[in-house]
C-alpha cells in the first residue's frame, strides 16, 4: 500500500506570459505481488496488480488576469482519477 503527497503548484507558461495557482495532488495506490519461486530462490520473478486513484485539489484563487487565456486557463476545482500501477522494479 502507497500514499504520495505533491505540493506542486499548477502553472502555465510560455515565452511572454507565466500564472500559477496554489494545489497539490494526492495519490492511493494498492499492489498485490505474485511471486513465480519461493524465498530461497537466488532470483525472484514476480507480477504486480494493483488499483489506485490520484486526487487533485487547488486550494488558491486563479490568477487574474489569466496568462494565456485564448489557449488555456487555470482554475480553482478539484478533480480525481483513476491511476496504473507502477513498472515492477
Amino acid at each position: 500500500m502507497r500514499y504520495l503527497y505533491h505540493d506542486g503548484d499548477p502553472f502555465l507558461s510560455t515565452s511572454a506570459a507565466k500564472g500559477s495557482i496554489q494545489g497539490q495532488s494526492h495519490a492511493f495506490h494498492y499492489d498485490v505481488l505474485f511471486h513465480a519461486r519461493g524465498r530461497q530462490s537466488r532470483v525472484r520473478p514476480y507480477i504486480a496488480v494493483g488499483v489506485g486513484a490520484k486526487y487533485y485539489a487547488t486550494t488558491g484563487p486563479a490568477p487574474v488576469p489569466q496568462p494565456m487565456p485564448k489557449i488555456a486557463g487555470l482554475a480553482g476545482t478539484i478533480n480525481s482519477e483513476p491511476c496504473s500501477p507502477a513498472a515492477p522494479a
